[in-house]
């Protein structure tokens, strides 16, 4: 998806226990990789930030900026502000949102338990049957999201601070 991205954006540094509050209180282990970006750049833009997937037989492109965890953002960038309760749906954890107003979400439906879930896009335009929010599945686990390889138990990430 994203490879040999830099960062455009970010907002520091937060520390590991404002993401452990976060996974807590929501019942999630989020993707380490995931806490170790996050970690280092709070509500993280990439100059390259699009990615793409196919929607009613049709690729569309798509972008991602992340929602954070520090306490001196802006609430439309805090994660814990940003769950979808009314029209998403039970084990999606939303954190990032397209400029089309679309959710970038973890999906721990299928198993609760996983600390590596597939990342998905909820979009904000079309209900599904239950009238919720229709989501798509865009990758298997938030390394192939970013575009990483894994291999030997290390992680090489594509980006530069």
């Amino acid at each position: 998806m994203f490879k040999n991205f830099e960062i455009y954006r970010d907002y520091g540094v937060v520390d590991h226990s404002k993401i452990s509050e976060f996974e807590i209180y929501n019942g999630v282990k989020l993707p380490s990789l995931y806490k170790e970006l996050l970690s280092k750049h709070d509500a993280v833009w990439f100059h390259n930030r699009d990615f793409n997937l196919i929607f009613k037989g049709e690729v569309i492109t798509r972008d991602v900026t992340f929602f954070g965890f520090g306490d001196n953002l802006r609430k439309s960038n805090q994660i814990h502000k940003m769950q979808q309760e009314e029209y998403s749906h039970e084990g999606i954890i939303v954190f990032g949102q397209s400029c089309e107003g679309d959710y970038i979400c973890f999906d721990y439906r299928a198993n609760p338990n996983s600390n590596n879930p597939p990342v998905v896009l909820m979009l904000h335009d079309y209900p599904d049957d239950d009238g919720k929010l229709f989501i798509c599945t865009v990758s298997d686990s938030f390394e192939s999201f970013l575009g990483v390889h894994v291999s030997n138990d290390l992680i090489q990430i594509y980006y530069s601070s």
